[in-house]
C-alpha cells in the first residue's frame, strides 16, 4: 500500500523536481554548441524557474489561509 502524502509533501516534491529540471536545462544550455539549441534550453530553464516560483507562491497562499482560519475561528480549532 502506498504511503499517503500531505499536500505540503506533494508540493515539496514538485518543487524539488522543478529545481532538478531547471538545473538540467541550465547545464545543457551551457554545454551545447548550437546557438538555437542553447536558446531552447535557456528558455526551458527559465520556464522551470517560473513554475517553481508559482508553486512556492501557492504554498504561501495556503499558509496564509491556514493562519487566517486559525485566527478567525479560534474556538473551533481552525475549522
Amino acid at each position: 500500500m502506498a504511503a499517503q502524502l500531505s499536500l505540503r509533501d506533494v508540493l515539496d516534491k514538485a518543487i524539488q523536481k522543478e529545481i532538478e529540471s531547471q538545473r538540467l536545462y541550465t547545464d545543457l544550455s551551457q554545454k551545447v554548441k548550437d546557438n538555437s539549441a542553447r536558446t531552447v534550453f535557456q528558455d526551458l530553464a527559465r520556464q522551470e524557474l517560473l513554475e517553481k516560483l508559482a508553486a512556492q507562491e501557492l504554498e504561501h497562499k495556503q499558509r496564509i489561509e491556514s493562519l487566517y482560519t486559525e485566527v478567525a475561528f479560534p474556538q473551533t480549532g481552525g475549522g
